[in-house]
């Protein structure tokens, strides 16, 4: 049988971990938070694949401060945070031969710890990758490549700015001159990101604590109750409400800041499904080989280039 682990916390995620319990396909399920874990509990539950979580399954692994929990028959989910070493760690351990990346498209570091530990183990990595929305671009509409360049530009211009781009960017938006006056945040309802906004004095009125979806209307409400001049949001995609934003901003007439998507290659998620299956039917398919011409002089590490000394570090267990 195939060890299967998928990262998760988002739509992709929860739909991949839905259609293995369905299926009855045993996996691991990542979740960085115990928010994640609830939203993943509830796709189970209204898809019908819970069960009942076995919460005597509640354990620390490794003393890395990472919980488990049954959450069904056959979906395992673990939740933290880990680095490389820790994903390396585990895939080792749980003997997996599958990851499937199903993270947030701006989760670029998390992405490139899995690659790693993926590439450090030879296990078979697969990215799935996020739908993208339509994209009606208006005049107004400035793209960036990240958020320290949609605060810049923010900080040269006026204007009230509504921010969807989530609790993680808070402490660079606080670079914004008179921010507390400008921007409006739009976080999720979670205890620890409360308090992180009142650090940082987005508070009041300015700090609005809901769990989306959000529809386009609820989205025009919101810019219109904030008199905001700029929506600031991440190219999520479609599950990621990113067209409802757009659309509600074109409505009211508010300009767009949108931190682009960063390219990369990957699968669907119908294909991700199609890889589950085959994977659960023994066919987890070969790695691909990469093969490395270096000089290495008289074979002493002294002689290697740091180039070659890296290489050597990123393919020894």
């Amino acid at each position: 049988m195939c060890k299967i682990w998928i990262f998760g916390g988002t739509t992709e995620g929860r739909l991949l971990a839905e259609y293995c319990s369905r299926e009855k396909i045993e996996a691991w399920v990542s979740v960085a938070s115990e928010y994640g874990e609830e939203l993943l509990q509830e796709e189970l539950m209204e898809s019908g694949n819970a069960g009942n979580p076995d919460l005597n399954h509640n354990t620390c692994l490794a003393k890395k401060n990472l919980k488990t929990v049954q959450a069904s028959s056959v979906i395992k989910v673990l939740r933290g945070r880990m680095d490389r070493y820790q994903m390396e760690e585990f895939i080792r351990n749980q003997g997996i031969h599958l990851v499937i990346d199903a993270t947030h498209p701006h989760a670029r570091l998390v992405s490139e710890e899995i690659q790693e530990a993926c590439g450090r183990t030879g296990v078979r990595l697969e990215r799935c990758l996020r739908a993208e929305g339509e994209q009606n671009k208006a005049r107004d509409w400035v793209e960036v490549d990240s958020i320290q360049e949609a605060v810049s530009f923010l900080s040269s211009v006026s204007g009230v700015i509504f921010a969807t781009t989530g609790s993680k960017e808070l402490e660079v938006l606080c670079q914004i001159p008179d921010y507390q006056k400008r921007v409006y945040a739009r976080v999720l309802p979670t205890s620890n990101v409360l308090k992180k906004c009142e650090k940082l004095g987005i508070t009041g009125s300015h700090l609005i604590a809901m769990q989306g979806p959000f529809s386009t209307e609820m989205n025009t409400l919101f810019l219109r109750q904030t008199k905001a001049e700029w929506l600031l949001t991440k190219d999520s995609g479609r599950a990621g409400g990113f067209q409802e934003k757009v659309e509600a901003a074109r409505e009211n007439g508010t300009r767009v800041v949108v931190i682009r998507r960063p390219e990369e290659d990957g699968i669907s998620l119908e294909e991700a499904m199609e890889v589950l299956k085959k994977a659960d039917e023994g066919k987890v398919g070969e790695l691909k080989t990469h093969l490395i011409l270096a000089g290495i002089g008289m074979g002493q590490p002294s002689q290697m280039t740091g180039e070659v000394l890296g290489q050597f570090e990123r393919v020894t267990p």
